[in-house]
């Protein structure tokens, strides 16, 4: 069954007036005076996702019919443009209207109330088409932003809708009070939350480079938090590294212990991705026992954390790259991708020719999972002493691009490059080689040629300027001033 694409629709009165729906005697509201709040309204496209069972609120066919809540992903149906009568920031308490994919409404039936549905079937939003958000948890204040919890009061009778059995089947608007079924998690309105707003579009390349775990709270580094780094020049966003076993099938808490400066940083127009692997420690894979339990502990990570794009930095040879861990890496990675629309990124190791063997292997497999990978990044560092670090990144860019082109061969050569990341470790490297301001800028000149889709560094705490005595992990040993080589990455958009 083929699926209409997302649209998010400004409504049009002049339009909509000429096909008015059937209305009920019974229900309030005057078309004109609709039309002209409608009109000043502001509008965000939104998803809503039971807090019980974790499916999406879908309209089926994209509207024109019945409302489920029984899907495990998010796309055009179960997409939605909210329209806020009240303008402004999305608050609990304003009243809103929902549209589907196709334009129509969501109504309650009856205006809520005993045997009241909720579908999707109504061209005018009047009494019965409005409902008041009313926030139950989550970030603090009224505002509502991505992750927060909210119910859904209907306007004409004061009942919340409902999400029968906590998900998996109809959505009804005869609840007194809000509990449970009635708990909606809300996504897609690019505020808040931990994932913050969507990345670049395609054509463009994401800047994003590595923010230390242990950087929070440090005063060994010019920032310690990720709105501090932000407030003193740094970047928009960052990946968080590392995520790694607690010593169980679960994530550590490094991102959980941290959520306020998390959504602070958000809400000033940063973006998260969270990398789990890393060169050291126990990956959260080798700790779980099966597939099914390694999607469970990925699906609550993002449901604690919000961040929903995730890198997976496999760098431990043959530890974290055989067959049976591979396939079951995979298997995981889609089921969680499945339920909660992650994006999975791949930082691996790569020589001047691009991945090698076991490297390959681990795309291969996700690949044959079904995983819809957004980037292949290649560690462009540590290459050996005596390497050229303006031009071998370059060459292991393009040998990177080909082995994607053969791995997925219905790409175009320009698509596998957007799938490239390159990831160098500023100023002196563990070999002993040095990655310079002038490598910088060749890396990124090479990356607006070639439009590869990421590029990112090791680490943005290193970009400061500081004495060789505070070793490797406190700065590059080059910069003379904070954010040097950030001011040159985040230039790769620039024509």
């Amino acid at each position: 069954m083929r699926r209409p694409p997302i649209i998010a629709l400004a409504f049009s009165y002049i339009a909509a007036c000429a096909s008015v729906d059937a209305v009920d005697d019974e229900e309030g509201g005057d078309l004109a005076t609709a039309a002209a709040v409608v009109a000043s309204a502001t509008t965000r496209t939104i998803t809503f996702q039971t807090s019980v069972a974790r499916q999406f609120v879908s309209a089926e066919q994209g509207g024109g019919g019945d409302v489920h809540a029984n899907r495990p992903a998010a796309q055009a149906w179960e997409t939605f443009t909210l329209l806020d009568l009240n303008a402004g920031s999305l608050q609990s308490g304003d009243l809103v209207n929902l549209q589907a994919a196709d334009g129509h409404f969501l109504c309650a039936e009856g205006g809520g109330g005993a045997g009241s549905v909720v579908n999707a079937t109504r061209v005018n939003p009047l009494d019965w088409e409005t409902f008041k958000v009313v926030k139950l948890s989550g970030s603090a204040g009224a505002a509502i932003v991505d992750g927060d919890q909210i119910a859904l009061q209907t306007k004409t009778k004061g009942t919340f809708v409902s999400a029968v059995g906590g998900g998996g089947g109809n959505v009804v608007a005869d609840r007194a009070a809000a509990s449970g079924w009635e708990a909606f998690i809300v996504g897609g309105t690019g505020s808040g939350g931990g994932g913050g707003p969507p990345p670049p579009p395609a054509g463009t390349t994401e800047f994003a480079p590595y923010f230390y775990t242990w950087g929070w709270g440090s005063s060994s580094y010019a920032f310690n938090s990720l709105v501090d780094m932000k407030n003193k020049g740094g970047p928009s966003a960052v990946t968080i590294a590392f995520v790694l076993s607690n010593g169980g099938c679960a994530a550590t808490r490094d991102i959980q212990d941290h959520l306020s400066d998390v959504r602070a940083y958000v809400a000033a127009g940063g973006h998260l991705k969270a990398s789990f692997g890393g060169a050291d420690g126990t990956y959260l894979e080798y700790s779980c026992s099966s597939a099914g339990a390694l999607a469970s502990a990925l699906v609550a990570f993002v449901d604690q954390t919000g961040v929903t794009d995730l890198d997976f930095d496999l760098e431990q040879g043959s530890r974290s790259s055989n067959d049976s861990l591979n396939r079951m890496r995979g298997a995981a990675l889609k089921q969680a991708q499945d339920q909660r629309n992650i994006r999975v990124a791949f930082t691996l190791p790569v020589s001047p020719s691009g991945l090698e063997g076991e490297s390959i292997n681990i795309v291969r497999a996700a690949i044959d999972a079904g995983v819809k990978i957004s980037f292949v990044n290649g560690m462009t560092m540590d290459y050996g002493g005596g390497t050229n670090l303006g031009t071998t990144p370059i060459m292991s860019i393009d040998g990177l691009a080909g082995q994607i082109r053969s791995l997925l061969p219905q790409l175009t050569l320009a698509q596998a490059y957007q799938m490239v990341g390159a990831t160098p470790m500023i100023g002196r490297n563990d070999d002993g080689t040095t990655f310079s301001l002038d490598n910088a800028r060749t890396l990124i000149n090479y990356a607006k040629t070639k439009r590869i889709g990421l590029v990112s560094y090791w680490a943005i705490q290193r970009d400061e300027s500081c004495s060789s005595s505070g070793g490797l992990d406190r700065c590059s040993l080059v910069n003379t001033a904070n954010f040097q080589f950030s001011q040159i990455f985040a230039g790769v958009n620039n024509p």
